[in-house]
């Protein structure tokens, strides 16, 4: 559930909730439609997505790629689970969620096995092949999440 919302709802235990609140579930239920067909769009595209992502960092970071041999792997694995959280972040309508359980910790520990700019202009390239692959309408929800991430990996660089 969206933080916001958990903590209207607790804060309204016991009573009915005011109409500030039900306005405020009402704007979150309106939307999940929505942030659902995003995230089934994006899964369907999330191969060509990544694979677009790979071509760029390759284009960008040879001499890296060259000398770290599972970077490749590593990379294929990090780019999906950055999407798919990025993606649940924007289902769930809640970027503060997302920052607390998944960007801050997962910046911090691939900045702490890989050098930051590195990582900072792979995740750059994997939001790039987003917003290529994917339409505006589908981009623009995602794009928060993205660059929460990105920002998170800058403090590191």
């Amino acid at each position: 559930m969206n933080t916001e919302l958990k903590r209207l709802m607790s804060q309204a235990e016991g009573r009915y909730p005011s109409e500030s609140e039900l306005s405020a579930l009402r704007a979150y239920a309106s939307g999940i439609a929505a942030r659902l067909e995003v995230a089934q769009r994006v899964r369907q595209a999330e191969d060509q997505i990544v694979a677009k992502a790979m071509q760029r960092m390759e284009a960008q970071m040879a001499d890296y790629l060259a000398q770290h041999k599972i970077a490749r792997e590593k990379s294929n694995r990090d780019f999906r689970l950055i999407l798919r959280s990025a993606v649940s972040g924007m289902v769930r309508d809640d970027l503060p969620y997302f920052r607390e359980v998944f960007g801050d910790w997962s910046a911090e520990l691939l900045c702490s096995v890989c050098p930051p700019r590195e990582i900072c202009t792979a995740f750059l390239a994997l939001r790039s092949a987003v917003e290529e692959t994917l339409e505006p309408s589908d981009y623009r929800p995602l794009r928060p999440f993205l660059d929460a991430f990105i920002a998170e990996l800058e403090k590191w660089n």
